[in-house]
């Protein structure tokens, strides 16, 4: 099980910075549970004559502190969060907020050594000049999320979080802000079929898979520009997945890219044969708003096979 899969992990969630609250759940949630699920976290192997923890932790406190000013610019942004877990210790913390119409803020903190308790301020997601894109108004933080290391979550919403501390926060910005998330204009597969035992050519490194996507970022009263994006392609059980993270090859406020992304594929890295067809894109500009994309053939409402034809890669032995 490779270190690098919980890393990337992490890298998503960062990059998903600030996002609308349900979609975040739906991309940077689903991407660590289908770690947790099929074993490619990084955490190291089961002691079969161990005790199992199937207990999740435990959130004791939150606050969100009451005015989040932008007027110095883009500035820390940070929660406090007291939490434990009795057996098996913290692995990482997801925290979601959401503003006035839809933009939302996530606070990701992750320990590589299992954590007991913990009592510490967790800071939000704010790439690049983010903080001082933020809408201002009032904003509510919705969810609380601690996963332990055996892959037990917890998750505090609504009433039940607000009863933990304060919640709910007002973001004060004079000037511009962008709450509106980028959207695909093109997408291209790469590569349709790959031996997991093969080595990607003038190397002995292991192969790669690629997708091509064409991005732009239309932005609200400022515009933030392209900053990453994220594609999962998945066995149609979603037992195994196989992440690709990218983040976009032009800084600033670029209101267009064009963005290959790629991962390597081994059985030697974990990866096994199968069909994987594609699962999702997030989209995320430099304000961290998200466009998330589920394909309906897992249930959501994007048609990826409508936009670039074929949408599935086989790995073969």
């Amino acid at each position: 099980m490779r270190r690098s899969s919980l890393l990337r992990a992490a890298l998503l969630t960062a990059a998903l910075g600030v996002c609308a609250a349900a979609q975040a759940e739906g991309a940077a949630g689903r991407l660590i549970d289908r770690m947790h699920r099929t074993g490619t976290t990084g955490e190291a192997a089961p002691d079969a004559s161990a005790v199992a923890d199937t207990t999740p932790p435990t959130l004791t406190q939150f606050t969100a502190g009451t005015t989040w000013s932008m007027n110095r610019g883009a500035v820390p942004l940070s929660v406090l969060v007291k939490g434990s877990d009795d057996l098996s210790g913290l692995s990482h913390i997801l925290i979601q907020a959401v503003g006035p119409s839809g933009q939302g803020l996530a606070a990701y903190a992750s320990f590589d050594y299992p954590v007991k308790t913990v009592s510490r301020r967790v800071s939000m997601s704010t790439p690049f000049f983010a903080g001082r894109l933020l809408e201002p108004g009032p904003w509510t933080v919705v969810k609380a999320r601690l996963v332990d290391w055996a892959g037990n979550p917890r998750k505090v919403e609504g009433a039940a979080l607000a009863a933990l501390g304060n919640a709910s926060f007002t973001v004060v910005n004079p000037g511009t802000f962008d709450n509106v998330a980028p959207t695909l204009t093109s997408a291209q597969l790469l590569t349709s079929s790959v031996s997991l035992s093969a080595t990607a050519k003038g190397t002995t490194q292991a192969p790669f898979i690629g997708l091509k996507l064409g991005v732009a970022d239309s932005g609200a009263s400022a515009t933030a520009g392209i900053a990453s994006v994220h594609a999962a392609f998945c066995l149609a059980d979603e037992s195994r997945c196989v992440d690709m993270l990218q983040s976009a090859p032009l800084g600033g406020s670029a209101p267009s890219a064009t963005i290959t992304i790629g991962q390597q594929v081994s059985g030697v890295l974990g990866h096994a044969p199968g069909e994987y067809l594609l699962y999702e894109l997030n989209l995320v500009d430099h304000a961290g708003n998200i466009r998330s994309l589920l394909s309906t053939a897992f249930g959501g409402t994007t048609d990826f096979g409508a936009l670039m034809g074929n949408t599935k890669i086989t790995l073969t032995p």
